[in-house]
């Protein structure tokens, strides 16, 4: 027989125990979200990129509106002013050059670097201490005039929240400065709290909300194009470190001081980019045996100058393979060593190849299908072109006379 005493205020005290915590952690985890979304991911690799490219942006948008608004304040407000309350005129026109003194100010002081370390403060002293109080003295000017002027404040919080990947507490800073320049502005013009003050200020507050959001949005398009900018430019970096390389194997292979007995030669090849298909050698085998080549892979690029390097392997590795091979011989063994090669990657790609043996006494025997060598004739300064006759497949191949 089992007996089971069961215990209701522990059980209780359990649940309760056990209902807390799962409070605690929901709690936790929603200030976490919203730290998170406060926070600029400004880490790893590109840190100092992404700060610097913050600054630049911000500073540089800076002179975009001080310029912007050195032409627009008047022509808006000097308009909107003569039509609302057009004897307060002579008072817009001394609000506005006084605002056009400041950001032509502040625009000195960007172009000298003062605000290079704490580049933010051009940000809320522009929009803060000058649109602000200017955008306030008007809309206290023309008060109970046919208009209302209070719609600038909207476009102010447009203009500097969705321009500016600001840090959110220098955006909060920021609106701070426009509604409290607002607030002064009602304190010194006569406060009346009434139901139009309650609507603006909760208006403003609005506002202060939909920009922080907007500039969280712009804020994370921002570093999420920097970092992929550069990270791209990292991979674009190694891959052109890895062509430079391969440029400079292709360049190796070739011949720097190309020998052969009675002759002067001399050769040049200039890739259309950084590797390119094109092949000369002079090869001369121990045994005496002296040949030229010339080829000329289809495209450019990396996969052409593989070719390249290719064609040149097979050559000297039957030479290596049998000195005596006659250039039929050469030639078929090299075109089948490409052909495998090439089917094997899945590449679909073309050479042109000349192979000349010189034979002595200004004779060359030559095999393949390449643009025709020209002969300069030095008696009478006139070129010849050679048309060679494609692959000999027999033992004899045909003779060029230079």
């Amino acid at each position: 027989m089992t007996m089971t005493v069961h215990n209701s205020h522990q059980s209780s005290r359990l649940q309760s125990s056990g209902a807390d915590a799962v409070k605690a952690g929901a709690v936790s985890s929603v200030v976490s979200a919203i730290r998170d979304a406060f926070r600029d991911d400004i880490s790893g690799p590109h840190a100092s990129e992404l700060r610097k490219g913050r600054r630049d942006v911000v500073l540089s948008r800076t002179v975009v509106l001080i310029w912007i608004s050195v032409f627009v304040m008047p022509s808006t407000i000097w308009t909107y002013v003569f039509f609302a309350r057009p004897e307060r005129l002579p008072h817009a026109i001394g609000i506005v050059s006084s605002a056009v003194v400041a950001v032509l100010l502040l625009r000195f002081l960007v172009k000298k670097g003062v605000f290079d370390t704490h580049y933010h403060l051009s940000m809320l002293l522009l929009v803060g201490c000058v649109f602000g109080p200017t955008g306030t003295a008007i809309v206290e000017i023309t008060r109970n005039s046919s208009g209302d002027f209070f719609f600038a404040f909207f476009l102010i919080y447009f203009a500097f929240t969705a321009l500016y990947p600001a840090a959110v507490g220098w955006v909060l800073a920021t609106s701070l400065a426009l509604m409290a320049s607002w607030v002064g502005g009602r304190l010194i013009g006569g406060f009346q709290a009434d139901q139009a003050f309650a609507e603006s200020l909760i208006y403003l507050f609005q506002l202060t909300f939909i920009g922080v959001v907007l500039n969280r949005v712009i804020c994370t398009l921002f570093f999420a194009e920097r970092n992929a900018q550069a990270e791209l430019r990292v991979a674009r970096d190694a891959l052109l470190a890895e062509m430079e390389v391969a440029q400079q194997i292709q360049t190796l292979m070739l011949p720097k001081k190309p020998v052969l007995s009675g002759h002067d030669v001399s050769g040049l090849m200039m890739p259309a980019e950084e590797v390119g298909g094109d092949y000369y050698d002079v090869i001369q085998t121990k045994d005496g045996r002296n040949f030229i080549a010339i080829g000329d892979v289809s495209g450019h690029g990396l996969t052409s100058g593989l070719t390249m390097m290719m064609a040149r392997a097979s050559l000297v590795g039957v030479l290596e393979g049998d000195p005596n091979a006659t250039l039929h011989k050469l030639y078929n063994a090299v075109n089948s060593c490409l052909r495998h090669n090439l089917q094997r990657m899945d590449l679909n790609l073309y050479m042109t190849f000349a192979l000349f043996e010189h034979v002595g006494g200004g004779e060359f025997h030559g095999v393949g299908a390449h643009p025709p060598p020209l002969i300069l004739r030095n008696s009478d300064r006139s070129v010849e072109e050679v048309d060679l006759q494609g692959v000999w497949t027999t033992s004899k191949a045909p003779t060029y006379r230079r």
